[in-house]
Order: C-alpha cells, then structure tokens, then sequence
C-alpha cells in the first residue's frame, strides 16, 4: 500500500506577487503557458541591462485553436511580462503594443503583470484594438494571472 505523503499545493492568492518581477515574473508566466498547453515555448531571455535584446517579447508560443470551419489553426502568441511594485506604465503597453505590429504573423499579444494596468492604458488598448484586429492584444493583471494559476496549477 503507498505511503500517506503530503501535497503541497500552491494557491495563487499566496503567491509573493510583489515580488515577482524580471526573471521570476517571466518563469512563471512561462510554465503557465506550459501548463495551458502552448507548443514550441521559447523564453527570449536577453542580454544584461535594461534594453535587453529580446526583439519585443519575453515569451513566444503556439496555440492551435479551430478556426470557422473547425479547423485547428496554429495561433502564434507573444507575451511581454512588466514586473512592477505599482501600475505598468502606460508607454510600455502603447510600445509593446507597436512594436507587435512591425512583425508579421502574431496573432496574440499578452502584457503580462504581477500588478495591475490603469483604466486610461485598457481605454487605449481597446482604440487601439479598434484599429488593428491583428494581434488581438490581452492584458494580464494579477486578478488574471490568479485566476488563471488557479485553472492551470
């Protein structure tokens, strides 16, 4: 008969989200794609220093979801992860968001935080989104990061 052995389980409302910045942030955000089924996961770790050379995104996977016919279609996601102690500022969202659109073929573009992102950045993100369909642009604050590590431990 197996032994008893003790889970431990991680409740993503426990989880230091003020500490969970850079490397860190980008790790987790990494094995929640995982955990979500991404195919072809590649963390753009860059250089050292600020600007580092990660041509725009931290983290770059595929997801196949059908399309109008039922057909499963690859969908190419970036994900940009901005660890903060207080709100992403709106400019990191608006380049982010930018820059996407010099790169052909992303379907998806996440921002991803461990804080939040204030109503004038989602205002602009949704203009934003009026004006260019592709890539569809997400933002993940913490309430979504939880609740996502909730679905996906």
């Amino acid at each position: 008969m197996p032994e008893n052995t003790e889970r431990d389980w991680v409740l993503p409302t426990e989880i230091p989200f003020s500490e969970l910045k850079g490397k860190d942030l980008e790790e987790c955000v990494y094995w929640l794609l995982d955990a979500m089924g991404a195919k072809d996961l590649e963390w753009r770790i860059g250089g050292a220093g600020g600007g580092a050379a990660d041509g725009g995104r931290d983290l770059e996977a595929h997801f196949f979801e059908p399309d109008e016919e039922g057909e499963l279609r690859p969908q190419r996601w970036w994900v940009e992860c901005k660890g903060r102690s207080g709100t992403v500022e709106s400019q990191e969202v608006k380049e982010a968001c930018n820059n996407a659109l010099a790169y052909e073929g992303i379907d998806r573009l996440i921002i991803a935080t461990n804080t939040q992102f204030s109503n004038p950045t989602r205002d602009w993100v949704k203009e934003w989104q009026r004006t260019f369909s592709r890539p569809r642009v997400q933002l993940w604050d913490r309430a979504h990061l939880e609740r996502y590590l909730s679905r996906h431990p």
